[in-house]
């Protein structure tokens, strides 16, 4: 299966998230990975994230925090709102290319205020 590429690859894009604008930083606005994390201290739940220079975007909170209305969005997060990608793996790529763009939206330097406002509590 060869990988889509698209606007969210674009080698020039920059991020507000300072450390993903190093050029030595694993997780760049152009790497977005998926994964299950849990916070500093080994408390509460494990849950699925995206990792952003040297941080991780908790997923379960974009939704809290509204950043979300397309339906295959919606979808991805509910699936997201677990300790395991499983659910999200499952639906398919249509679902994980809308979260894709979507967190590359709220990642991108000139991202609205509000959206970085937002992705900056979660």
């Amino acid at each position: 299966m060869r990988p889509v590429l698209d606007e969210t690859h674009d080698p020039n894009t920059l991020s507000w998230v300072e450390a993903a604008n190093d050029p030595q930083s694993d997780f760049p606005i152009q790497n977005l990975p998926l994964g299950v994390f849990r916070r500093r201290g080994g408390s509460g739940e494990p849950k699925v994230g995206v990792a952003i220079g040297d941080s991780i975007l908790d997923l379960d909170g974009m939704q809290a925090e509204g950043l979300v209305a397309a339906d295959d969005l919606r979808r991805a997060l509910e699936a997201s709102a677990s300790n395991s990608l499983n659910a999200l793996m499952s639906l398919g790529s249509v679902p994980r290319r809308a979260l894709r763009k979507r967190l590359h939206t709220i990642l991108r330097q000139d991202t609205s205020a509000a959206d970085r406002r937002a992705a900056s509590g979660i």
